[in-house]
């Protein structure tokens, strides 16, 4: 992968500036992948914005239920850290218009090698949240 240059883009967004000023604040902004958009199974963008990292996935395959294409459904974050953390996983349900989010329930199970145990995850969904759920009429001028 090649480095992106450090001059704005088309929206006016720096694509690659660490720890200068932008406008009037202070920004760590970079891009870090760029994906091609439609079919292509690499569909999701990720980059840096100060503290947090941002993952978009670029219209996932919500039609194609077998997902012939192979492409991204699923941000998963975990951590490395001292702390054991089970992730967790997104995903976003046309259905009902918002984010899943689901963790793993860890089942052990027999492993091929004689005295070990493999470990087998079920995604279980532990929380939904609605799209656009504060941009009400109220919220509006």
């Amino acid at each position: 992968m090649t480095s992106p240059p450090t001059q704005p883009n088309s929206d006016g967004w720096p694509t690659s500036q660490q720890g200068t000023t932008y406008g009037d604040h202070d920004v760590t902004y970079r891009k870090i992948i760029t994906s091609e958009y439609g079919a292509h199974p690499d569909n999701f963008h990720v980059t840096r914005n100060n503290d947090a990292v941002n993952i978009t996935l670029t219209y996932p395959p919500w039609t194609d239920a077998d997902n012939t294409r192979n492409q991204v459904r699923y941000v998963e974050v975990n951590q490395e850290s001292v702390r054991a953390s089970d992730g967790i996983r997104l995903h976003y349900d046309y259905q009902r218009d918002g984010f899943v989010v689901e963790q793993p329930q860890v089942k052990y199970v027999p492993g091929k090698e004689p005295n070990c145990l493999d470990m087998v995850e079920t995604w279980i969904e532990v929380g939904f949240f609605q799209s656009w759920r504060f941009d009400t009429e109220e919220s509006r001028p």
